[in-house]
């Protein structure tokens, strides 16, 4: 085969095709990062959108966990504060405690108070309920014997179910406060 070309033009014809080729590439380069941007950014628009709705769901359920919690807090409050003003409002001229006081010092031997409950009715009737055992019956009548002879208790009801056992007598009394001394 003849070969009609110098090589200068040889040399000529190759980097204009390296150059042809180059430019090419460049082109397809672009291209493709072009579209890799496109895609990156739609990615990033998306997974943004994503994290502003997670955050903002976020902080609406925390403050409505604080919400729930104050509401919570408020309601244990207001309870406290009706069960202290009803402590303190009593409709009896002595203080509460000083009744529950005046009890324990009048408890005879061989009986065990197990529980003490303060309770004021809607007509403002204020009841004492105690509850306990006594190690035999007459120990029992005796203590309600004391109690009926406290100035601080206008009536003291024992159930006859109090009567029942001889030993280990388990009671409940109910004790109206007087509420004039």
């Amino acid at each position: 085969m003849i070969n009609l070309l110098s090589s200068e033009q040889k040399k000529l014809l190759r980097s204009d095709y390296r150059q042809r080729v180059l430019v090419v590439s460049g082109f397809l380069f672009s291209f493709l990062l072009l579209i890799a941007i496109g895609i990156l950014a739609t990615l990033y628009l998306s997974v943004d959108t994503n994290y502003k709705q997670t955050k903002d769901a976020l902080a609406k359920e925390q403050a409505k966990n604080i919400i729930m919690a104050a509401n919570k807090l408020e309601k244990e409050i207001k309870s406290f504060s009706q069960k202290l003003s009803l402590l303190t409002k009593s409709s009896t001229s002595t203080p509460v405690t000083e009744v529950i006081k005046s009890v324990l010092n009048r408890k005879v031997s061989g009986v065990a108070l197990d529980d003490i409950q303060y309770d004021k009715s809607s007509d403002n009737l204020a009841v004492l309920k105690i509850s306990g055992v006594a190690q035999t019956r007459s120990q029992l009548l005796a203590f309600v014997e004391v109690l009926r002879s406290d100035p601080n208790f206008k009536k003291v009801d024992s159930p006859v179910s109090n009567l029942i056992k001889e030993r280990q007598a388990e009671f409940t009394l109910n004790l109206e406060i007087n509420d004039k001394q």
